[in-house]
């Protein structure tokens, strides 16, 4: 037995693949295959066309157990085996593997500002999810603001449903030359770009605070009755750590798992495909869950996922994640939003108690 947590594009390449090996159990927590990135409406369709064709060899094919809306709150290895522990719609169960492949993705990175706890405030990607999933736009009158290049389809998205949007990216567009050589490796990207260019406005600025009503970029208050914020994504290693994978740090900080040339981790028949290996996009995740899968590359998957990676890194360096955040900050604000914790308290911690890391400033802001 196989099972494949995540059922984005890594999750399902992986499951049609391993298929062809043992049987194999797909798990998501989601009611609906395509995780974030191939999200769709009931009876809908993702806006990526591969994604019909996976959705369809998954449910067809009769060696794939699926698990909807089931989430896995805890996983362990006794032995050789693998103990899986999940919940769904509220009745506990466990699954015994042999092999485990995690394709878990990311979440919305977060930087915090004046105002960014009030709720007419979303993560650009909880705005897509919502947009795609139900069809409900977070506003009339949006400001869409951060860095990347997935401020581009969100505010698509906006448009085409009916909203007026601004847009402000914090990156230069010259910044581009430092993955010129990413582009050349990918022409499809180019034909991407220009599609968006050609479709959505993006202006330049750097988000200085909120409030109801109003977001103030760079000085300019700009009145709108919703905010969609994205400085990209965060890989979800929770489950890796768990069951103890190795991670290292990728190239702008975020931590990640460790993998083989066979999308293997270092705990031995545990494999990771896809965002939580370093974010990349669907089809760096489709060629990383294929080798997964197959538990072995090949020239033609190796070549992929080196372009895809090649690509993936050179984004990293045309948006860097601002690191002087803190200086825009108010002392009141809030960093914690579920403790409530403030700048200043963060800062007391630091200098007046002597944490020297997050877990001890976290311990003493409690």
């Amino acid at each position: 037995m196989i099972v494949v947590v995540g059922t984005g594009p890594a999750g399902l390449a992986a499951a049609i693949e391993a298929a062809r090996r043992d049987a194999v159990t797909i798990i998501d927590q989601a009611p609906r295959f395509g995780g974030q990135y191939w999200r769709h409406a009931k009876g809908g369709t993702s806006f990526d066309p591969r994604a019909q064709d996976y959705f369809a060899r998954v449910l067809n094919d009769p060696r794939i157990t699926r698990m909807s809306n089931t989430r896995v709150w805890n996983a362990e290895k006794r032995g050789s085996r693998f103990v899986i522990y999940t919940l769904t719609d509220g009745v506990e169960d466990r699954i015994e593997a042999t092999q485990v492949i995690l394709a878990t993705g990311a979440y919305d990175r977060t930087i915090p500002f004046d105002g960014w706890t009030l709720p007419s405030v979303v993560t650009a990607g909880g705005a897509q999810a919502m947009l795609k999933a139900n069809k409900v736009s977070i506003g009339k009158k949006i400001v869409v603001v951060g860095m990347g290049p997935f401020l581009l389809p969100v505010t698509f998205n906006f448009i085409k449903a009916g909203a007026q949007v601004r847009t402000f990216d914090n990156t230069p567009l010259w910044r581009w030359i430092f993955n010129l050589h990413g582009l050349l490796l990918h022409p499809s990207k180019i034909k991407e770009a220009r599609f968006y260019r050609a479709n959505v406005k993006i202006e330049m600025g750097r988000i200085d605070s909120y409030r109801e009503g109003a977001v103030t970029i760079d000085g300019e208050e700009i009145e709108c009755d919703a905010l969609a914020v994205g400085w990209g994504f965060t890989p979800d290693v929770t489950l890796a750590s768990i069951l103890g994978a190795k991670l290292v740090a990728d190239h702008d900080g975020s931590a990640i798992v460790k993998v083989n040339r066979r999308q293997e981790t270092s705990i031995p028949n545990l494999f990771a495909a896809g965002e939580i290996t370093g974010v990349g996009g669907a089809d760096l995740a489709i060629t990383e869950g294929k080798i997964a899968g197959r538990n072995q590359s090949s020239i033609a998957l190796s070549w992929n996922r080196l372009r895809g990676k090649i690509f993936a890194r050179g984004l990293q360096r045309v948006y860097k994640v601002p690191s002087n955040w803190t200086e825009k900050i108010d002392p009141s604000t809030h960093i914690c939003r579920c403790e409530k914790v403030s700048a200043a308290e963060i800062q007391d911690a630091v200098l007046e108690l002597g944490a020297v890391d997050a877990r001890t400033a976290k311990l003493f802001s409690r």
